[in-house]
């Protein structure tokens, strides 16, 4: 299901990390030192059916293993499972590792597999990502078949399955643990859980016993600096040796520093103005198209993002299956927004509220929509709230507008479109637009249980357009991963999905 799209961008990112994953043999053994990781912000978890979010899945994906994973070039890899067959349209069986120990020296077996994928199905957090599963049709045939089966046809099954949600995870220790398994995770990844210093870093370290490439260091330090510029100055005095989300106002300091080497490649996240549809006057389909008017999305990409990003009219990033570039948008004519108000019966504008959570590079965006958006007449009192706030107030409905970024996880647009834009996942699932229209609703479902790839990309061409005429988003830009890395550190390829793997990382 790789478009060609995103084979072309990959092909381009390739020749500007050659030299980064140049040295890989190179190396004659383990370097014992510490590496250590900047992200953009803390967990809120570290258990993979408790949590979905970036920062969490980050670290998670060092210490958990899925059944299959997608590789940096999004195709879908072995990983626990060696092969799999599909039995019908309901039903995959899956031949699991027998060399796999769990970091406590457990065997992982096939029991362990269902129960993970059963977890995940009954998890208020993962569940919408696990789709039509049936927990009842999730067994273990022996210790290494698993047998998974669906209520309906489940096209983008195996694409679901390379999610942190599903990761495999111990039977016994998490029904020992309980609620705590989060705090102390196990599982059967390249590093192994350490502790984790709330608000300051997690520590991790290698596991020699990883079922396939093991990690360069001893140590994995994953640190939480929230500031972007702060994690760039981290970077550029050595205290880290790889910072993720890079702000774009530190690309040329980044390119000036002879010690320093950027990353820069397109990834899978939409960054979007959304407008809560149960929210007067957004609940009039004229006022929303009049926003979609207002604003100058290339401008912004100009501007305040200093060129980075991708302009889009689809509610899917381009590199995404199923995402149709052809599809055209409203494009930026403020006097035809001040002529919808005024149909609306806003001739005189009106006044909103507009949420943004602290991150500086979202307050810039706003405040520069703010200004667009008033010079039609819609006047927006901006609410900044942290992070944690900010996604309780919009899951409950009590914006205006809002802007949000969501990362696709799997690179197929079911995982975008369920959670986005169908009725049943109002609120902090995701569609936080409110957006409840029957067509789009029965257009997702078709999506998953088509198996035809032709069949799926018309039938998320129709969905993108609804999603366009009903104007509920002005799709800002699509995203780039902006990673610096010290230049002696090699080995790291950066994933479309914005969870790097960094056992492959080593110092020259």
């Amino acid at each position: 299901m790789l478009n060609a799209k995103f084979k072309a961008l990959a092909m381009m990112a390739a020749a500007i990390v050659g030299t980064l994953a140049l040295a890989g043999c190179g190396t004659g053994g383990q370097n014992d030192d510490t590496l250590v990781v900047a992200l953009r912000a803390e967990p809120s978890s570290l258990d993979p059916q408790a949590a979905r979010d970036i920062p969490s899945s980050s670290v998670m994906t060092q210490i958990f293993s899925t059944l299959v994973r997608l590789d940096e070039d999004m195709a879908i890899k072995p990983y626990l499972a060696t092969s799999w067959e599909r039995l019908d349209d309901y039903t995959y069986e899956f031949n699991l590792r027998e060399d796999v120990s769990f970091h406590n020296g457990e065997l992982l077996t096939a029991q362990d597999a269902a129960f993970s994928i059963i977890r995940a199905t009954q998890s208020p957090a993962t569940s919408p990502i696990m789709g039509p599963i049936d927990p009842d049709g999730v067994i273990a045939i022996d210790d290494h078949t698993l047998r998974i089966t669906t209520l309906q046809p489940f096209s983008p099954l195996l694409f679901h399955l390379t999610q942190n949600a599903a990761a495999i995870v111990p039977k016994a220790a998490v029904e020992a643990a309980g609620d705590q398994f989060g705090q102390h995770p196990i599982g059967t990844g390249p590093f192994v859980f350490e502790s984790w210093d709330a608000g300051d870093q997690v520590e991790l370290s290698r596991n020699d016993g990883y079922f396939m490439e093991t990690a360069h260091f001893k140590n994995l330090t994953m640190r939480f600096i929230t500031e972007a510029n702060t994690r760039f100055i981290s970077l550029e005095t050595g205290e880290v040796q790889i910072a993720v989300d890079l702000p774009p106002t530190v690309l040329n300091r980044v390119a000036e520093d002879p010690d320093l080497t950027l990353v820069r490649e397109p990834d899978l996240r939409i960054n979007y103005l959304g407008m809560n549809v149960n929210q007067p006057p957004f609940d009039q389909l004229g006022v929303r198209q009049a926003v979609n008017y207002a604003i100058d999305t290339q401008l912004l990409i100009d501007t305040v993002l200093e060129g980075v990003g991708g302009f889009t009219d689809s509610p899917l990033a381009p590199a995404i299956f199923g995402a149709d570039t052809s599809l055209s948008g409203y494009g930026y004519d403020p006097d035809r927004a001040r002529e919808l108000l005024a149909l609306a019966g806003f001739n005189g504008g009106f006044d909103t509220t507009f949420y943004i959570d602290s991150d500086p590079l979202r307050i810039s965006l706003a405040t520069a929509i703010a200004n667009q958006l008033g010079q039609v007449g819609i006047n927006v009192e901006l609410v900044t709230l942290e992070w944690a706030t900010f996604l309780e107030q919009t899951s409950q409905g009590n914006h205006g507008l809002f802007i949000l970024g969501w990362t696709n996880s799997t690179g197929d647009a079911d995982a975008t479109a369920f959670a986005l834009f169908h009725s049943s996942s109002h609120g902090a699932l995701g569609n936080r637009t409110f957006f409840n229209n029957p067509r789009a609703d029965e257009l997702i479902i078709l999506g998953r249980e088509t198996a035809d790839e032709g069949g799926r990309l018309e039938i998320y061409r129709e969905l993108q357009q609804i999603v366009i005429d009903e104007a509920i988003w002005v799709p800002l830009f699509t995203g780039e991963n902006l990673v610096g890395i010290q230049n002696n550190f090699q080995g790291f390829r950066a994933n479309p999905t914005n969870l790097h793997r960094y056992n492959e990382v080593f110092s020259e």
